[in-house]
């Protein structure tokens, strides 16, 4: 909206008298940008740092320049366990330092093409597995050791919660019914609650051989806010079975020189923390005339997210009537 108006006031611009010479570029400012999800579950925990730039050619080819937006080893960046009293309290008080988490650089390689530098970036790692505790308090510390400025946020983790539908017990999955439903008990401090199904399929050559390509397709629900945050709240999905056949059919080509083979069907239900499910609020693009959004950060010193999330799953085996629905799609299921 706002490139909008500056056209139309561009004509109004050199109707006055006088000329006044001016520069749209601002003074450069070290703008630091942080993407954060602490999951007590991952094994390897990942940050990602960056900064923003700002400069007089196009921004697009700036981009794709790995100088205009990497620290590369320039900062420190930890993480600080706290314990909280009342212990798992939000609104607790950080009474005692448990722990530093300390964030090394590692470049990921393979990352796909896009607005910025590929395919190497730099991320900040650290391993986590079994370390973090859901009922205490995570800071996190970045300092920039040339100009040492120091960014910092912090957040509470979203706690483990239980599927029950699919149950514990549930081995196979029959996608059949007209309607069906996923069911769980919410997690303290979780917000935004969504689901996807997870179809495992395998592919061969017709003609026979060992070039086994193992392929995934996802269904992704639409996503479900919890109305509070204290957790044990019961919350149900429904989604119609037939649509996971619809899915297929316009994700998979025909082709007669492959055969498939079905896989494990994965029930995933993730959440997202409350400031979090807020961010996504925020950055998701606006269907109405009003695009204008504010932002939103929980950092201080920067901007970005420093949050958390956490991910249950249920993996089952297509019962035989379904596979032989997928059978007579003519998609190739054997």
């Amino acid at each position: 909206m706002k490139k909008i108006i500056a056209i139309l006031l561009l004509p109004l611009l050199f109707l006055g008298s006088c000329s006044t010479d001016f520069e749209i570029n601002a003074d450069w400012k070290d703008i630091t940008v942080v993407y954060g999800l602490l999951n007590q579950n991952d094994s390897i925990s990942y940050l990602k740092i960056n900064k923003a730039f700002l400069g007089d050619g196009n921004s697009l080819i700036m981009a794709q320049i790995e100088d205009s937006s990497s620290y590369f080893n320039n900062l420190e960046v930890n993480v600080e366990e706290w314990q909280l009293n009342p212990a798992g309290d939000p609104s607790g008080v950080p009474v005692k330092l448990l722990n530093i988490f300390s964030f090394d650089t590692t470049t990921v390689y393979e990352k796909d093409s896009g607005a910025f530098y590929y395919p190497r970036q730099i991320v900040y790692k650290s391993l986590t597995y079994q370390k973090f505790n859901q009922d205490n308090l995570y800071k996190l510390q970045i300092t920039n050791k040339i100009t040492g400025k120091q960014i910092t946020g912090q957040t509470i983790l979203v706690n483990n919660f239980n599927l029950k539908q699919p149950g514990p017990s549930t081995k196979y999955i029959k996608l059949k019914t007209n309607e069906s439903h996923v069911e769980w008990i919410t997690g303290k401090n979780g917000r935004r609650y969504e689901v996807m199904i997870r179809f495992h399929y395998k592919e061969l050559p017709s003609t026979g051989g060992l070039d086994t390509v193992y392929k995934q397709i996802d269904w992704i629900l639409p996503s479900m806010n919890s109305a509070e945050l204290t957790g044990g709240e019961l919350m149900s999905l429904p989604y119609t079975p037939k649509y996971f056949y619809t899915l297929l059919q316009n994700k998979l080509p025909k082709d007669p020189s492959i055969s498939r083979y079905v896989g494990k069907v994965d029930f995933m239900v993730s959440v997202a923390s409350d400031e979090f499910s807020t961010f996504l609020d925020v950055v998701v693009p606006s269907s109405s005339v009003v695009q204008e959004k504010p932002d939103y950060t929980n950092m201080t010193n920067g901007i970005g997210i420093f949050s958390s999330r956490f991910q249950i799953k249920k993996s089952l085996i297509l019962e035989s009537t379904s596979v032989d629905t997928l059978k007579t799609l003519g998609l190739g299921f054997q």
